[in-house]
């Protein structure tokens, strides 16, 4: 049967760990923020969204096991927050999310220690694939 394949196995299982995760979702943009809060709310365990990187720093210090940011944000944006972050010792994975893939921004991101930099609009295919190499590469300790 194709519902046996291995990759079936594995959407399954990223599908299982998302739904033990607790995500914080940092996003300016109210349309994008609902969009998006409609394809991860599903997957994760727990959802929080806030509305720029500044009150994303401050929620930060909650418990939360991802964090997922924009890049464009006012106040402070998605590499500052990545920055301040990684500064201050904070290991969680971080995904970032923009709509300028060409350029330096996912440079810029990933520089700022940021795990994977993501196209927008995000997709649950996306996302779970994103989630499957921080699982593989053991970035959920307390779900290994």
């Amino acid at each position: 049967k194709a519902s046996d394949s291995p990759k079936n196995h594995q959407m399954e299982r990223v599908k299982k760990v998302a739904s033990q995760l607790r995500l914080l979702f940092i996003e300016d943009d109210k349309l994008i923020q609902k969009v998006t809060a409609h394809i991860l709310k599903p997957l994760f365990a727990e959802v929080t969204i806030v509305n720029d990187g500044k009150e994303g720093l401050e929620q930060a210090a909650g418990n939360y096991d991802l964090i997922l940011t924009d890049y464009f944000m006012p106040n402070m944006t998605g590499v500052e927050l990545s920055e301040c972050l990684r500064q201050r010792g904070d290991t969680r994975p971080i995904i970032a999310a923009t709509a300028a893939t060409i350029g330096k921004e996912g440079e810029e991101l990933l520089q700022a220690g940021v795990d994977l930099v993501l196209p927008k609009p995000l997709s649950a295919q996306a996302v779970l694939k994103s989630l499957d190499e921080l699982i593989v590469s053991g970035r959920f300790p307390r779900l290994q």
